[in-house]
């Protein structure tokens, strides 16, 4: 069988008209190979181009240096007591920064898939097996890197590992947050990448001279990993004043804001007293330097950009001797009522006002216990389970029963109350009308009543019968008013952050809200300060203070001034008294026959403090208080006062928490403070009071 190769005519399918010599496709392909070669002319006449009259110049800034901005820590502002003191202040240290990529776990791909190809060569880069090769190796070095780290800073791997957690977390937050906002297009692509991711942040502070030769010296085996100055907070007394002064804390989230603002992660901020309500003055502002760099990393010169602007200085009105006099005695009352009660693990604390009547120049703000703000950040877990509550403030946080020195409210309400004869004698038989209900004190101890008592002998013998029967006479919404009047239940507005409100029973308000009816009972427990009613030991202060100055409500001050005292303003001349200070609307005869009672607690023989409290040389003017708690533990050890009685100076409040008698454990702390307040020179005529000296406040 033959076979024959077929074939095809071509002139067969060529149009009419046409030679024949030539097919359609033929036509085409010239066409394409004529543009292909013009496209390919163009392009190398472009590149010849560039090359004769650019190329120099593009080689040139190829090689130029990058320039980097470096944010320069700005120092924050100090803390003086009034006679100079530095009680806070920043010194510089060296810490220890990482860049965010070597520290995240796991690794961005993007980044390790880029630090990968930065290390091949060209031909290298386009064999994919040598590109995962060379990822797998970068992540050993991350991990080698951590270990080195952990090892110089002196930390163990899980400890390091867990900085870098918290760090890793912040900055995460902030990236969801800018990611939240895309559109649902932007969505499908990659995330945006925040500035925190590309930035370093500090893994450990105060690194060793070892530490920092080591990272300096061998910049190789520390990838991504700097040394940078901070500054580090030093409070150079320790826990004196901790609860005013306060302590940093490392920045929230949310809180670092934008390009522009005085944050950066990482950084430290004001979380707790001075250090908190005076954040913005003293924080100072960062400055600016800028680097310039070569391609391999090396710093080639610095210049100087935005400079530095440290915070402004905080003067007090704080003395520290005194300060630290009302602490020791504090945690030894505390010290002797732990060994009488060893078995009450939960003891709690104490707290001692001393501010300036006239004023409201706060001259010391004790609370025990205290901390340590130096040793915070170490201690932090086992100062937040204590259960004596370390870091609470009781001095403007600790509201609790007042007891008996609420009698003055209760005084200044009856005084005022039409009708009222504060020389009638009432006949205290040691209870109101049951031996077994609504009794005195000394009922209590020894059996006995008060006898005969006017207003003044009352306050002088805390006589209860007398306030139970004058409160069914007065009524609730009085006291109440008087209450109101002494701003108890409100702020005082001190300069210290998060104060307590206390609480002030409304009969009023109690029935409008369709509570427990308001009934004789509730009047007569609020005449003796118990019932729903609950103060701070400032507010008391203040509320002497009153009647100290003559019935005006002045605002407490920790801070004399921002900024250091000018040669106009030494200090020298006290500071003048606050003027607008609202009025009690206590009359002369009031405020008069008040201030008798006061004085009579300490320098009658039978006044509630004469035996704990009376100084020979110094007449002292308060009022005792025990003040029940209603939980079964001790009750509340209460004194409050103002001295000297015949020209007062400065008005104070003692409290010991769960003391027990207000007369014997909190009386021998007033004693003893004013004794101090005597020997430091506060009731000498002509004596500042507003600030001791400024010879030692100055700057470094």
């Amino acid at each position: 069988m033959s076979h024959s190769r077929s074939t095809i005519d071509w002139r067969s399918v060529v149009p009419p008209g046409d030679d024949g010599n030539a097919t359609p496709n033929n036509a085409r392909l010239r066409h394409l190979l004529a543009a292909s070669v013009a496209i390919l002319l163009t392009v190398l006449a472009r590149i010849v181009s560039l090359e004769l009259t650019a190329g120099a110049q593009q080689r040139s800034e190829a090689a130029r240096p990058i320039t980097r901005d470096m944010r320069l820590a700005a120092p924050r502002g100090r803390i003086l007591a009034a006679d100079g003191t530095v009680l806070a202040r920043d010194e510089p240290q060296q810490v220890l920064s990482v860049q965010y990529r070597w520290l995240e776990q796991p690794a961005n791909a993007r980044w390790l898939r880029s630090q990968a190809r930065a290390r091949l060569s060209r031909a290298e880069r386009r064999d994919s097996s040598r590109i995962d090769a060379e990822i797998e190796r970068i992540r050993a070095d991350q991990e080698t890197l951590h270990h080195r780290l952990a090892a110089l800073c002196g930390l163990t791997d899980v400890t390091f590992a867990v900085r870098a957690a918290e760090v890793q977390r912040r900055v995460r937050a902030i990236a969801d947050r800018v990611n939240a906002g895309r559109s649902a297009d932007a969505e499908s692509s990659e995330p945006i990448t925040v500035r925190e991711e590309l930035a370093y942040h500090v893994l450990h502070r105060a690194l060793s001279l070892e530490a920092i030769a080591e990272i300096e010296g061998h910049p190789e085996r520390y990838p991504g990993v700097r040394v940078e100055q901070s500054m580090r907070r030093v409070y150079d007394r320790g826990p004196l004043a901790a609860h005013v002064m306060g302590h940093l804390g490392v920045i929230d989230t949310t809180e670092v804001g934008h390009d522009d603002a005085p944050y950066a992660p990482g950084d430290r901020i004001g979380r707790m007293g001075l250090e908190r309500q005076y954040e913005a003055a003293l924080r100072g502002k960062p400055g600016v330097v800028h680097d310039r760099i070569d391609r391999a990393g090396r710093v080639l010169d610095r210049q100087s950009g935005r400079a530095v602007q440290p915070g402004d200085d905080l003067v007090l009105t704080l003395d520290p001797a005194l300060e630290r006099t009302a602490e020791q005695l504090l945690d030894e009352t505390l010290r002797r009522r732990r060994l009488v009660d060893a078995d009450d693990s939960s003891a709690g604390g104490a707290a001692a006002i001393v501010l300036d009547v006239r004023t409201g120049a706060v001259y010391c703000a004790a609370s025990a216990p205290r901390f340590d703000p130096n040793l915070l950040g170490s201690h932090a877990a086992d100062l937040l389970d204590n259960p004596a509550k370390p870091l609470f403030d009781r001095a403007t946080k600790m509201a609790i029963p007042p007891g008996s020195v609420f009698k003055l409210v209760t005084a200044a309400a009856l005084l005022e109350h039409e009708g009222f004869d504060a020389d009638e004698a009432y006949l205290c038989r040691g209870y109101l009308r049951d031996p077994d209900h609504l009794r005195c004190m000394l009922y209590r101890r020894q059996g006995i009543g008060h006898g005969e008592a006017t207003l003044v002998d009352a306050l002088a013998q805390s006589c209860n019968t007398y306030f139970f029967h004058q409160a069914e006479r007065l009524g609730a919404p009085a006291i109440f008013e008087w209450s109101r009047r002494f701003a108890l239940g409100v702020p005082t507005g001190i300069d210290l952050p998060d104060e307590a409100a206390g609480q002030v029973a409304d009969p009023v308000g109690r029935s409008a809200a369709g509570q427990t009816r308001w009934s004789l009972a509730d009047t007569q427990a609020l005449a003796i300060g118990q019932s729903t009613l609950a103060v701070t030991p400032l507010q008391m202060a203040r509320a002497m203070a009153a009647v100290a100055n003559g019935g005006r409500l002045v605002t407490p001050r920790v801070v004399r001034s921002v900024g250091l005292v000018t040669d106009a303003d030494d200090g020298t001349s006290p500071a003048p008294a606050s003027s607008d200070a609202p009025a009690l609307g206590l009359s002369d005869r009031s405020l008069a026959v008040l201030r008798e009672g006061l004085e009579r607690v300490v320098a009658d023989e039978r006044g509630t403090g004469h035996r704990t409290v009376f100084l020979p040389e110094v007449m002292i003017a308060g009022k005792t208080g025990t003040a029940e708690t209603g939980t079964g533990r001790a009750d509340h050890a209460w004194f409050v006062g103002y001295a000297p009685a015949d020209r007062p100076c400065v008005a104070l409040a003692i409290v010991i928490e769960h003391g027990g008698s207000g007369a014997e454990i909190a009386g021998p702390v007033a004693k003893r403070l004013v004794q101090k307040l005597a020997d430091l020179g506060y009731f000498t005529p002509g004596r500042s009071l507003a600030v001791t000296g400024t010879s030692d406040i100055s700057k470094p």
